[in-house]
C-alpha cells in the first residue's frame, strides 16, 4: 500500500470543507473547447447535463478548459488561457493523440461521449482521495491510500476552480448570434507537481468571492507519464472564503 499526501495550510476560511472521493474510483472527464470553435457548444451541452445529474461528484468530476488558440476567429474567449491550449498538447502527446476541439479526455484517455456513461458506471476499488480544509486548525490534507500508486512512476497532484451557470451571447466568430450555456469552466487551476528527488510539490490557492453558489472545487492525482488518472473528488460550494497555501508529498 502506497500513500500520496498533500498538505495544505489554510490561512484564513469561512467554513470547514471536506471532499471525499470514497475507495470506488470517481472519473475524471476533461473538455477541452473554445467559445470560438463551432463544433463545440454540443460538447459542452453534453458536460452541462451532468450539473443535474445523480453521477456528479460520485462517479464523475466534469472541468471544462477553454483553450485560446481560435482566439484569432474575431471572438475572444475570456475564460481561455494559453497554458490549457499547452495542458492539451501535452496530454496528447502523452496518449498519442491530435489536438482538436471539442476534445474529452475521461481519465487521461481521449474518448467519444457516446462511450463515456458506460464507463464511468464501472466500479473499480482504488482508494479514498481525503480534501480537507479545517477551519480552526487552518491545515488541511488531501491524500490517497491506493496499491495503484507506484513506488517508480511519479505522479502529479492537480486542483481547480469551477464555475457554471454561465449564459454568454456571442456576437462574432464562427458561434456569432449563439448564446451559450457553459458549466464546470476551469476559471483557476492549482498545479501541484510532485518531485520524484523531493517528493514535494508547492502551489498558493486563492478563493476571495463571497458567493460561491455557481462554483465548485476539483481535485485529481495522476500518473505524469501515461497521464492516467487515479482517483478524483470534487464538490459544489455553497459559501466558502478561503486563502490557502498548498504542500503536496509524496510517503512512500
Amino acid at each position: 500500500m502506497k500513500v500520496l499526501l498533500c498538505l495544505m495550510l489554510t490561512v484564513t476560511s469561512a467554513l470547514s470543507l471536506e471532499l471525499n472521493s470514497g475507495k470506488t474510483k470517481v472519473n475524471l472527464l476533461e473538455l477541452y473547447t473554445s467559445e470560438s470553435c463551432s463544433s463545440c457548444p454540443p460538447a459542452e451541452k453534453f458536460i452541462s447535463e451532468f450539473r443535474d445529474s445523480e453521477l456528479l461528484w460520485k462517479k464523475i468530476v466534469p472541468v471544462s478548459f477553454h483553450v485560446a488558440y481560435w482566439n484569432h476567429l474575431s471572438w475572444k474567449d475570456k475564460f481561455s488561457k494559453k497554458k490549457y491550449s499547452a495542458r492539451q498538447r501535452s496530454s496528447a502527446k502523452k496518449i498519442g493523440s491530435n489536438v482538436y476541439t471539442p476534445q474529452l479526455l475521461l481519465n487521461g484517455v481521449d474518448i467519444k461521449n457516446s462511450k463515456i456513461l458506460s464507463k464511468i458506471r464501472e466500479d473499480k476499488i482504488v482508494g479514498n482521495l481525503n480534501v480537507k480544509l479545517d477551519e480552526e486548525l487552518t491545515l488541511a490534507n488531501m491524500k490517497l491510500n491506493s496499491s495503484d500508486i507506484k513506488d517508480n512512476r511519479k505522479y502529479t497532484c492537480y486542483g481547480a476552480l469551477l464555475k457554471s451557470r454561465q449564459i454568454r451571447a456571442i456576437t462574432s466568430g464562427e458561434n456569432s448570434g449563439k448564446t451559450l450555456r457553459e458549466d464546470f469552466i476551469v476559471i483557476r487551476d492549482f498545479d501541484m507537481k510532485a518531485e520524484v528527488s523531493k517528493h514535494k510539490a508547492s502551489c498558493e490557492l486563492k478563493i476571495s468571492t463571497k458567493n460561491l453558489t455557481d462554483y465548485s472545487l476539483a481535485f485529481w492525482i495522476s500518473d505524469s507519464a501515461t497521464n492516467n488518472v487515479v482517483q478524483a473528488v470534487g464538490r459544489g460550494l455553497k459559501e466558502y472564503d478561503c486563502f490557502a497555501q498548498v504542500n503536496c508529498d509524496i510517503y512512500r
